[in-house]
């Protein structure tokens, strides 16, 4: 019985239905998401970017005014106030002379990085940074990308100003679950409405069939059920149980005039019976008799 009713939801136009505005709800869930991570990430990267330019300008103001033993000395001494910051000085062959060149992975050395810049000057590469933030110190290593800028101080000096792209990554992948998740709660809510939905209707459906089934089989007093709410289904019940009731009424009207019919003929042909019992009874001959 259970299972029977289970297919009956489950087959039901309104399940189908409800099945087709989850898919559409969901489209649009990814479009919508789509737009909302890309719209973050390139908020995020142009914040980014804006930081590392701001880097640039202050390391050419400061190589303009005190030389390149200044900034080397900046380089430094950033380094060990902010470990997100990976900044190289290099020279006219681009070799490193300042900066956190022991962090660099050993497949991307400065004068690699100097030959995979853009147009533009922008450049992403990884470094090899301990647990401990620092540089020189023990534990294992993890691999973290750079996101950096070249640009040139003089003809003899050029510097490379990076970023750690973790927070921007971690970022990323915040948005990416928090957009996975959502779609995922909201698919089981629509699978849930629909579900529902389709119960309620079919239960309702369900009871018009089997009162249908009895006025079929004869019994004309029953009527739709009707919940007062005014919807699609009470209007329709309401119709029917209006049709009903004319058919009631008019098959009323057929058995009133078959009694009255009946009854009038009664009283002729109860005359007609008396007359020819009389004659059978007066009949002298056989075949007269046996005719009558």
């Amino acid at each position: 019985m259970f299972s029977n009713r289970l297919n009956n939801i489950w087959y039901s136009a309104t399940f189908r239905l409800g099945i087709r505005f989850m898919a559409l709800f969901s489209l649009s869930f990814l479009i919508i998401g789509a737009f909302i991570y890309w719209q973050a990430e390139t908020l995020m990267e142009r914040e980014l970017r804006g930081l590392i330019d701001a880097e640039v300008v202050e390391m050419r103001d400061i190589y303009t005014r005190f030389g390149p033993g200044r900034v080397a000395a900046e380089i430094e001494e950033r380094r060990l106030e902010d470990p997100f910051w990976v900044n190289f000085m290099l020279d006219e062959e681009c070799r490193p002379i300042s900066g956190n060149s022991e962090w660099m992975d050993r497949g991307h050395r400065p004068f690699d990085l100097c030959q995979n810049v853009d147009e533009e000057g922008w450049l992403l590469f990884e470094v090899d940074i301990e647990q401990t933030g620092t540089a020189g110190s023990s534990g294992s290593a993890y691999d973290d990308d750079i996101f950096g800028r070249f640009a040139p101080l003089s003809n003899q000096h050029d510097i490379i100003v990076g970023r750690m792209a973790g927070n921007l990554e971690d970022a990323q992948n915040i948005i990416f679950d928090a957009l996975t998740y959502g779609l995922l709660v909201m698919l089981g809510l629509a699978f849930i409405g629909s579900f529902s939905m389709a119960r309620s209707v079919n239960n309702r459906l369900e009871s018009m069939n089997r009162i249908s089934r009895e006025i079929r089989r004869g019994n004309l007093s029953r009527r739709m059920p009707s919940r007062k709410s005014g919807d699609e289904f009470d209007r329709l019940g309401g119709n029917l149980n209006e049709m009903l009731d004319q058919i009631e009424s008019l098959m009323a009207g057929v058995r009133d005039v078959s009694n009255s019919i009946a009854h009038d003929l009664r009283t002729p042909l109860t005359r007609l019976r008396t007359h020819l019992e009389q004659l059978h009874a007066d009949a002298k001959d056989p075949d007269m008799r046996s005719k009558i």
